[in-house]
């Protein structure tokens, strides 16, 4: 930790969070709670899909060719995040088509870019002030006792919209020209550490320490009990 006042900032992935019930689902939500204990840590969470594209939230800051929302614009743009996230998206098969043209689409831009230059990712801010609800059912109510409610619904977010798998799939896709393989690069300049799980398809920006997780080694060091 930082030697000085100033809090350490952390981003944690919470994809497994969305996953119900098993181990590393608890265990990310049980450490997003216990580093929103530590006073000297300041935590956000990243949300992200294993294989939807997600809506983008909030600009970290304004560009310079666009403008600081208005608060019903950005209440429309965390609502577009949450539809994005929601379990059954499409309603009919025509939208499922749609869809998986587009993820295939996206993958394929994606490939070719970071084949020749590189595929940085840009994280959008998803403030949770009145979506606490969501927040609370999409994530954490599977494991918190309902007193963690206001500790881990007042944290904000960061949004992927790049889906794990994709991320995946363009680093090995560029293995077809070059000898190591070239993952998109997040950009977490607003951090110092990035909590990423087993493993974690992406770079991180210089500056920010970059941390792994890591499960279910059983069956590496125990393969006699497998």
């Amino acid at each position: 930790m930082k030697s000085d006042n100033k809090k350490t900032k952390v981003l944690l992935e919470m994809r497994p969070a969305l996953e119900g019930f098993a181990g590393i689902p608890q265990e990310v939500r049980l450490l997003f709670r216990g580093l929103r204990k530590i006073d000297s840590v300041e935590v956000e969470g990243m949300l992200q899909t294993s294989h939807r594209i997600l809506s983008k939230g909030i600009p970290e800051r304004p560009g310079l060719f666009s403008r600081k929302l208005s608060s019903d614009r950005k209440i429309n743009r965390h609502s577009r995040v949450i539809i994005s996230m929601a379990e059954k998206p499409y309603q009919t098969l025509f939208d499922a088509i749609i869809g998986y043209l587009e993820r295939k689409t996206y993958s394929a831009a994606l490939s070719v870019k970071s084949i020749f230059f590189g595929v940085k990712v840009k994280l959008t801010k998803f403030e949770t002030s009145n979506f606490e609800d969501f927040v609370w059912r999409s994530l954490f109510s599977k494991t918190l006792p309902a007193s963690d409610y206001d500790e881990v619904t007042k944290s904000n977010y960061r949004v992927n919209s790049v889906p794990w798998h994709l991320m995946h799939m363009v680093g090995l896709s560029t293995l077809a020209v070059r000898s190591n393989a070239n993952y998109p690069r997040l950009i977490t300049k607003d951090f110092d550490v990035f909590i990423g799980q087993t493993p974690y398809p992406g770079k991180v920006s210089k500056g920010t320490h970059f941390v792994i997780r890591y499960h279910d080694a059983i069956p590496l060091f125990m393969p006699h009990t497998i």
